[in-house]
């Protein structure tokens, strides 16, 4: 069993994910997301979609996952911070 840390900010928003691989799947997923009830959410929906996924397609899920959520346009860094968080982005 092996524990993977993801994790980014960018100013006051922070996300945090902890994934539990076991036998090449995620097996748990718990994260922490700070003062933002929309980053939440889509933590939420991340930790839903990558339980039991292959470890090999963490970013493909991750990011399906995130293009499928209707975001307003002011809240589009929360994306961005979540991609950052998984090194499928630069921020």
């Amino acid at each position: 069993m092996e524990r993977r840390v993801f994790q980014a900010k960018d100013g006051w928003l922070r996300v945090k994910f902890v994934l539990t691989v076991e036998d090449g799947r995620v097996r748990d997923v718990e994260y922490t997301a700070a003062r933002c009830k929309t980053l939440r959410g889509l933590a939420e929906s991340l930790k839903e979609a990558l339980l039991g996924v292959e470890e090999g397609r963490i970013g493909e899920v991750v990011r399906r996952t995130l293009e499928a959520a209707d975001l307003p346009e002011n809240r589009e860094n929360r994306r961005r911070l979540l991609l950052k968080a998984f090194g499928l982005s630069d921020g």
